[in-house]
Formats: C-alpha cells, structure tokens, sequence
C-alpha cells in the first residue's frame, strides 16, 4: 500500500539475469470488478504470479521482458506515427496541381497527365516510397504503346513534381526517384518527325470530318484551317470568340510555350472557319466549344475517336483510289489497315515494331499542323507571318521592336491556305456532282 492509500499487487523475486532482488508490479487490488490485466483480485493476483514464477525458473527476468515489451511498443507508435504522417502521392500531386500547376500556361494539361498516369497506380502510396523501379514502369508502360513522346513528357512531369515535393520540408522528400532515369536510356532518341499530309490524305480527312460531325470531325477541320495545336482547339472556348471582328483570341496560358513569354495567340477567323464556328451546338452546362458532354467538360477520349476517323478516312481514300484506278493508293491502304489490324492483338516488341511501322505509314494530328506550315510556304505569305501562324515566337530582335500584330497579314495567309484547301478537297473537274464536298458544309 503507498502512502496515498492506494493497493498494488506486488511479486518479489531473484532475478535470473541480474543476480539481485527485483519488484514487479501485478496491478491494482481490486475485490469488486477486477478486468484481470490492470486490476486483479486475490485469485487472478495468484494465478499471475505462477505464471511469473514460472518465467523466473525458465531463467527470464519478467521486470525485463516487460521493459523490452513496453519500449518496442513505444517504438512502433512511433514509427506508426511517422508513418501516418507521411503524405501520399495523391496528397503531393493535389497540392503541386493548386499550387504550381495552376500558375503555369499548361498547367490544366500537365495536371490531366499527372491524374491519367500517376494517380491511379500512386495515388495511395507514401510519395516517399515511390522508387525509380515505379518511374520505370509508367514511362515502358507509354513507351511499350508506342507513345514515346508520351512517356518522355510524363518522365519530365514527374521529375519536375518530385523537384517542386523536395522544395517543401513539410513533404518529408529527400530525394526524387527520377533523379538518375535518362530519358535517351529508357525511352531513345528523340525522332523528329517530317511527316505531311498528301493531297489525298488531306481530302480523305476532310470528307471523314464531314462524315463524322461533331465534336471530332469539326474539329479536325479546325485543325486543318488554322495549323493549331490538337489542345489549343479542343479546348476552346467560346467567350474567346469575337464573332463581330471575325477573331479567335486564345489566352496565353492555354498556349505552348515557354512560361516568360507572354501574350495571347489571334487567330483571324476566315469565312470557312467562322462558317463552321456558327454552326456548332451551344450548351448551358457550360463555355467548351468542343465537348463531348453539356459544354462543362472539353472533349476527350481522342484516342478512341481517333480511330473511328482513321476508319472513316481510309474509306475515304479508298474511295479516291477507286475513282483514278489507283492500284498504288489501293495498296498502300492494304499495308495500313493490315497494320491496324495487327495492332489490337499485338503485344510487346511485336507491338513496338507494328506502331513504328504505322507512323510510318499513316499520320498523327500534329502532322496536320505541319502539312499546313509547308503549304503556307508554297504561298505568298512571308515567313515571318507563316511563323506567327503557328504561334512561334519571334526572333530575338523583332520579338523586342517589333510589336505589330500582324493580323491583316495573317488573315490574308489564312485565306490563301482556305482557298488552297479548297482546292484540294474539291478538286476542279474532278468529281462527279453528287460527291463534290463544299469546304464550307
């Protein structure tokens, strides 16, 4: 009993391993309820001391062993604890999106590939205990789909949002598991790529636009009219529209680019593009100009419509190849549909080699942008204005005198690459009258 009355059960024993006379604490009296761990009454008090006078002659210290037991207990509610508060990597990558990504000009694309390839296979996982075996496997898994421009940028947005992680001592990061991956090793060498539409091609693609409709096919004929990059007109809105001034403002954050350059792209609105602008669907969900829901969301899901168009376009050409008895055409269309087919059944090195081959073979959006650019050349459209139409930064000593718009210039050249276009897909004389295409349907 101590001195403020307070009744202990209490074993006296020869320690085994320290030679000395040791007291060990069964727990409180307690005759009424007695729990039989903290609180013991007369019968449970003896049947624990058996049970340490048995540890006694095995040669165990029981004081000791419950020492050992109460310290690794401690221990491990620490390193419980510790790991509690470790952040997760869907927890790093909200606050990188709100906090960085947000600033920057693509951060909305950047986010949607940290939530499309990250997020799901990390997303739960302590960001500390991503390693560079995990990288490996997300950028192989772009790579061994025959996306290695894919993979290469995802390997550059990890590295740059572990980076920002390590910046912020509240994260706990010391390290990046990026930071010894190049990209040359796992991905390659990075191809660039001189692929332009043919003639054909380019009349196949839009009569597959027309066939198709909205939102994919009219925006492929956007693409087409205007050389812009694939997000820059998916993600259209149209409170960027000046209808009135036959104008298309896109703001600077939605532009590719380098962040410091500043300034909005214009595009002037020719009439077969402010045609086709007129004509698309309006929604009260919200501003997109090209979605695939109530206007709230912008259209997605390229890949899958992709190939629905490639399809339509391939009928397209056959269709033309056809009309000239062209065994040539008519083959090549063989080896590229062969190809396609292949592909949904291929996997691994198989289907690395099938992917080269339909690059190929057949184009990307982005060559349209490229097709566009290598007309405008065969133009009377200086160079200057050719670059501004892609959104090219000036050169260095005109990009700080030189602050002209160039808009006239630019609508002229646009008008010119229209009718040209128009030319193509509706070529003079050479299509019966039920199958010519007016550029502006």
């Amino acid at each position: 009993m101590t001195s403020e009355g307070s009744r202990s059960w209490i074993f006296v024993y020869n320690s085994p391993t320290q030679n000395k006379r040791r007291r060990y604490t069964i727990g409180a009296v307690d005759f009424d309820k007695p729990d039989g761990k903290t609180t013991f009454d007369l019968e449970q008090a003896r049947a624990k001391a058996s049970e340490l006078r048995g540890m006694v002659k095995a040669k165990r210290d029981p004081a000791e062993e419950r020492d050992k037991a109460t310290a690794a207990a401690v221990v491990a509610a620490q390193a419980e604890q510790q790991e509690n508060d470790r952040p997760d990597f869907a927890a790093i990558a909200k606050a990188y999106k709100a906090r960085e990504l947000s600033r920057l000009r693509r951060g909305s694309e950047l986010g949607r590939i940290i939530d499309r390839e990250l997020v799901g296979p990390w997303g739960k996982k302590a960001a500390a205990d991503i390693t560079a075996v995990d990288v490996e496997e997300r950028i192989l898994a772009l790579v061994n789909a025959g996306k290695p421009e894919a993979a290469r940028k995802l390997l550059e947005v990890i590295r740059q949002l572990f980076d920002w992680a390590m910046a912020h001592p509240s994260y706990r990061l010391d390290r990046s598991p990026a930071d010894r991956l190049k990209a040359m090793k796992l991905i390659g060498k990075k191809a660039k790529r001189k692929r332009i539409l043919s003639d054909d091609e380019l009349r196949a693609a839009w009569r597959a636009a027309c066939r198709m409709g909205y939102p994919f096919g009219d925006m492929v004929k956007v693409l087409m009219l205007t050389a812009l990059r694939r997000n820059e007109a998916a993600e259209a809105h149209r409170s960027e529209f000046e209808i009135g001034r036959k104008l298309w403002t896109i703001p600077a954050e939605r532009m590719k680019g380098e962040e410091d350059e500043s300034g909005p792209h214009v595009v002037p609105l020719s009439p077969d593009l402010l045609t086709i602008i007129e004509k698309l669907p309006s929604f009260n969900g919200g501003d997109f100009l090209f979605s695939t829901g109530d206007g709230a969301e912008p259209i997605s899901g390229f890949s899958k419509m992709k190939r629905r168009f490639d399809k339509l376009m391939l009928e397209e050409m056959r269709k033309i190849a056809t009309e000239r008895n062209d065994a040539g055409l008519r083959a090549r269309i063989g080896e590229i549909e062969a190809a396609m087919a292949r592909l949904s059944q291929a996997r691994g090195e198989e289907r690395k080699k099938i992917v080269a081959d339909l690059k190929r073979l057949w184009y990307v959006l982005h060559d349209i942008r490229r097709t566009v650019r290598t007309h405008l050349s065969a133009l009377p459209v200086p160079e200057m204005v050719r670059e501004l139409i892609l959104a090219h930064a000036k050169p260095e000593l005109h990009k700080i005198y030189d602050q002209w718009a160039y808009l006239d210039e630019k609508r002229e050249a646009l008008e010119l690459w229209a009718a040209r276009l128009k030319n193509i897909v509706d070529p003079p004389n050479d299509a019966p009258a039920d199958n010519v295409i007016a550029l502006r349907a």
